[in-house]
């Protein structure tokens, strides 16, 4: 995503445990990387709420970006972009 230059996407430590790049896949298939279950649940991840930076496009994704949240907190949608 930082390759698209989409700025949407906060970037935090990269490495799926600050929770900082959480997002909602909205349509899309996808593989999932280890990420903190504190900031992705494995309910969320059900729904498509994942980290940006642990998850691997197989197809073209269409996402929700969402505010970073404290553990625990339910995020809410700022954009909605279709990547390619």
């Amino acid at each position: 995503m930082e390759q698209q230059g989409v700025k949407c996407v906060p970037v935090g430590c990269r490495g799926g445990g600050c929770g900082f790049c959480k997002i909602r896949v909205v349509e899309g298939e996808y593989e999932c990387g280890k990420m903190s279950r504190a900031h992705a649940p494995p309910e969320a991840i059900e729904q498509g709420e994942v980290l940006a930076c642990r998850i691997y496009p197989v197809t073209d994704l269409t996402i929700e970006c969402l505010e970073p949240s404290a553990p625990g907190e339910t995020s809410e949608q700022t954009t909605t972009r279709a990547l390619r």
